[in-house]
């Protein structure tokens, strides 16, 4: 069995089974120990391996309005998503949270010493002056739902433009 498999039987996120497993804050006493007691019960004590040995991935969640990360339907999804890939890959997941209310001294500071070998960045509420904190690090990362088509970084985006002219095509084809 695996952790996935586990989340499934628990009916709780494959997420939450890797936070349980990998000893990470986030999940109440009374989940991680029913978790834990579901584990060893069932013999699965392979699940908590030691993770020493494995290498970190940030999740970085950059806020500058605070509002847009709440509003978006697919944030879950994507850490789900990234926490199953990651872990199926032998990284661990850590999520950081930078905030434009720091300074960009601390932000590269808290980045540099998040012992992260990349970063997968949710990057909706970033402006281009943000990127700076990045590059600076000489870290590998990865801008998720952002654009910036005029510096050289790497990112996974949404083409609004060609999903509204779909729509608007599909909508025209059948008669409205």
């Amino acid at each position: 069995m695996r952790a996935k498999d586990l989340a499934r039987l628990l009916n709780v996120s494959p997420a939450t089974i890797s936070l349980v497993v990998n000893n990470k804050p986030g999940i109440s006493y009374e989940k991680r120990n029913e978790i834990l007691n579901t584990i060893y019960k069932l013999n699965l004590e392979h699940l908590l391996k030691n993770t020493d040995s494995k290498q970190n991935i940030g999740f970085v969640i950059f806020k500058r309005k605070n509002k847009i990360i709440e509003e978006s339907p697919f944030f879950n999804h994507f850490l789900e998503e990234i926490n199953d890939t990651l872990v199926e890959n032998d990284y661990n997941l850590k999520i950081i949270y930078l905030n434009t209310s720091t300074s960009t001294d601390t932000q590269t500071e808290t980045l540099i010493n998040s012992d992260c070998v990349g970063f997968v960045v949710f990057a909706v509420e970033m402006i281009y002056s943000d990127i700076k904190v990045f590059q600076k690090t000489d870290i590998p990362f990865v801008m998720l739902d952002n654009y910036f088509k005029d510096v050289d970084v790497d990112t996974v985006a949404i083409n609004n433009h060609c999903g509204i002219n779909t729509a608007v095509n599909y909508l025209y084809e059948m008669g409205h």
